[in-house]
């Protein structure tokens, strides 16, 4: 892992408002990359860009669900 991955994992891992941006970033950086790999495997586009929203979701989630609703249209695409 490159050292801007590492340092917006940790961002991400502090919490708060900066580690909302982080994971913003790191969105930002991966999700195409995560969509190619899964889209190699899966060879359906529209199951892909599902399993990727999973992946990002489960990944932002990690410590259980969330106490609050969640607005799927606030996740950026």
């Amino acid at each position: 892992m490159n050292d801007l991955l590492e340092a917006l994992v940790a961002r991400a891992v502090a919490g708060g408002d900066d580690g909302a941006d982080a994971i913003a970033a790191l969105y930002d950086e991966l999700n195409e990359t995560v969509y190619r790999w899964v889209r190699f495997y899966i060879r359906d586009g529209h199951v892909a860009e599902d399993l990727c929203q999973e992946v990002w979701l489960t990944s932002i989630f990690l410590e259980g669900p969330p106490t609050e609703s969640v607005d799927p249209f606030a996740v950026r695409s």
